[in-house]
């Protein structure tokens, strides 16, 4: 007896499996399962559009099955309406302003399922890294000016040096020149005017000493 009670009671909780199994697959909605850029994942190159594959096809109906890609502060960085693709009902994608900056952006979805016709909302993250580029910038060329170049006038003192020594200078030269060349000095003469005075002095009084003696 205890037998057959394991048995039918072993039967029932089957039966409650497979009924409970197949009510959550009916059950099930459509959400995201993957995307690019990944969710929650980060892209190291700038982003063209978002796209999402979800885990059942989508229906069109409204705005029930819909993309919107908002930046840090809100506002909305999408180029268009998000649309379903006619070959996989169970991707939608968006397009994106171009030059996308770096940044973290949440994306808000709302899918329609085909199989249970309930709508499903959700959100999630993903963040843009890409390498920046640095265009180098040409240096900024000298200011052009109306003034005409100038240069220094030399002064006629400085021209006269540089052609040669003036006529003045040039006969000091000449007769300091012939002096030393040809004349006697004044002092030789000075000395012999004063030999010869003192040597007739001298006579002079000799000769009178004798004619007194």
């Amino acid at each position: 007896m205890l037998r057959v009670l394991l048995r039918v009671l072993l039967i029932v909780m089957a039966a409650a499996a497979a009924v409970y199994g197949g009510t959550a697959a009916v059950m099930a909605h459509s959400e995201p399962e993957s995307s690019n850029p990944p969710i929650g994942g980060t892209a190291t190159e700038t982003p063209t559009q978002v796209e999402v594959i979800f885990t059942q096809e989508l229906v069109r109906q409204g705005d029930d099955s819909a993309l919107l890609v908002v930046d840090a502060d809100g506002a909305s960085v999408a180029a268009g309406t998000a649309e379903i693709d006619d070959a996989d009902r169970t991707v939608m994608r968006v397009p994106l302003i171009p030059d996308l900056p770096n940044g973290t952006y949440t994306v808000l979805w709302s899918s329609l399922s085909s199989q249970d016709g309930h709508p499903t909302t959700g959100s999630f993250i993903f963040t843009v890294a890409a390498d920046e580029v640095v265009t180098p910038t040409a240096e900024a060329a000298p200011a052009a000016t109306d003034e005409p170049a100038t240069t220094e006038e030399a002064s006629p003192e400085a021209t006269e040096g540089a052609a040669g020594p003036s006529p003045t200078s040039t006969a000091v030269v000449e007769s300091e020149t012939d002096d030393d060349d040809g004349g006697i000095p004044a002092w030789v003469i000075v000395i012999a005017v004063v030999g010869i005075v003192v040597v007739g002095a001298g006579a002079f009084g000799a000769s009178r000493m004798l004619r007194s003696g």
